[in-house]
């Protein structure tokens, strides 16, 4: 999908700029037409790729550092690994757990190989919300419980959504736990994520 939406927009714009060159210059024009039409794609993929649209899987890597003070040098915050396509969301949510004591590291997306990705990250924790396009949080709890490598790390399913169903199917997936966003408070969450971590 985010090669997808590079390409809809280039294609879009070099349809337009022949559209305009051709009613401009006629016929006599369109030897310009190709390598111009391929500066205009350019610009837009490389435009799309800045922005970590196109060129990373996972979506931009956000890094949100815990706020509270430690006692010494080598005191290291526990590290959350949270994903969530909305990334205004992620974002309020990753604040407040940072406020908590935790370091967060937010992708939009897990990607095709959420396995090396978490072996990369190395986190305490996964938080991941079940929901999410493409490679939804089930089959990434699936995908992570399946390695041996990966097997222990502790996985809560979030979501907007207070569904007993949803629930059930995210412990089946091997999730440890499920919360609804919507109805508990920054504090409970955080209680329920201590609750997983050593």
């Amino acid at each position: 999908m985010r090669y997808l939406y590079g390409i809809i927009i280039a294609l879009i714009a070099l349809a337009a700029f022949v559209a305009i060159w051709t009613r401009a210059f006629g016929p006599a024009g369109s030897m310009l037409i190709v390598p111009i039409g391929i500066a205009i794609i350019w610009s837009i993929v490389a435009f799309f790729a800045r922005r970590g649209r196109l060129d990373k899987p996972y979506g931009v890597r956000r890094v949100y550092r815990s706020q509270t003070v430690k006692k010494s040098l080598s005191e290291t915050s526990p590290k959350i690994l949270y994903f969530q396509p909305d990334e205004a969301a992620a974002k309020r949510f990753a604040v407040k757990l940072t406020q908590a004591g935790f370091d967060v590291i937010h992708f939009q997306s897990p990607g095709a190989d959420p396995v090396q990705l978490v072996k990369k990250e190395k986190p305490a924790l996964i938080m991941a919300d079940v929901m999410m396009p493409g490679l939804d949080g089930l089959e990434l709890a699936r995908q992570i419980k399946k390695q041996p490598e990966t097997k222990n790390l502790p996985i809560i399913g979030v979501s907007d959504i207070s569904s007993e169903a949803v629930r059930q199917k995210a412990l089946a997936a091997g999730m440890n736990d499920f919360l609804s966003l919507r109805h508990l408070t920054i504090d409970e969450i955080v209680v329920k994520i201590t609750e997983y971590l050593p």
